[in-house]
């Protein structure tokens, strides 16, 4: 009895994660958001995972291209299974900043300017054609960005399992080409010819010079074998 205590707040940093996007898009910022940002210093079992992020400007189609700076801010958590007992009035928080750089628009590039930029002539610049002999055709390597000069490759891409029920494919996709489609397509017989892109969804990740792209597909319910390909090809 008559017994005091003294709880200082614990210290934590919420630091703003940088970002890059092309002068023409849109990036979508504000309040909850829950991806963008590093929490560190919570106390065990607690987590931030809502923030604030406000950006000096970039954040437009038309906003010039330069570097801005995102602000974080009004950190919080949403109810979880199981609870989360942050609350922000137990932290002493320090927000740092981060930077939104825009770039500028790619130049849309053909096939066949590429394939002159690379020193490619004859032969040597047809679409099928693979002068560097790494069994990746000039078309692949111009959508994916890729050397057809420099027998690489595609390095740590691929097909996976996600689940029993799912697979995924992941491949990178150039930016500014112009003249080539493609579609990641699914079948569960290598025998048959009806491949197909129903219920794949994609997810779209910007890596500066190229976007890397997580194509997923749900097996049908007792499938027993599914199969995943990229095709690309020029209309």
């Amino acid at each position: 009895a008559g017994l005091s205590a003294n709880i200082t707040a614990r210290s934590a940093t919420v630091t703003a994660e940088n970002r890059f996007k092309n002068f023409g898009q849109v990036l979508a910022l504000g309040a909850n958001q829950t991806t963008g940002f590093v929490a560190t210093g919570m106390a065990s079992g607690e987590k931030v995972d809502k923030v604030t992020l406000t950006a000096s400007g970039g954040t437009g189609a038309e906003d010039a291209a330069g570097s801005y700076t995102i602000t974080p801010s009004d950190a919080s958590a949403s109810p979880s299974i199981p609870p989360n007992p942050f609350r922000s009035e137990n932290y002493t928080i320090s927000y740092i900043n981060g930077t939104l750089t825009v770039l500028d628009a790619p130049t849309a590039v053909s096939i066949n300017d590429w394939a002159a930029q690379k020193g490619l002539s004859g032969s040597d610049a047809l679409p099928e054609a693979d002068p560097d002999g790494d069994g990746i055709p000039n078309l692949i390597e111009f959508f994916m960005g890729l050397d057809p000069t420099s027998s690489g490759g595609v390095p740590g891409y691929g097909l996976i399992m996600t689940n029993s029920n799912s697979i995924s494919l992941t491949y990178r996709r150039a930016k500014g080409i112009t003249g080539v489609s493609s579609a990641v397509q699914t079948i569960g017989d290598l025998g048959a010819t009806n491949w197909g892109s129903s219920g794949v969804q994609e997810t779209v990740t910007d890596k500066g010079d190229y976007e890397e792209v997580t194509a997923t597909v749900t097996n049908p319910p007792e499938t027993t074998k599914m199969f995943m390909r990229l095709k690309v090809s020029q209309p």
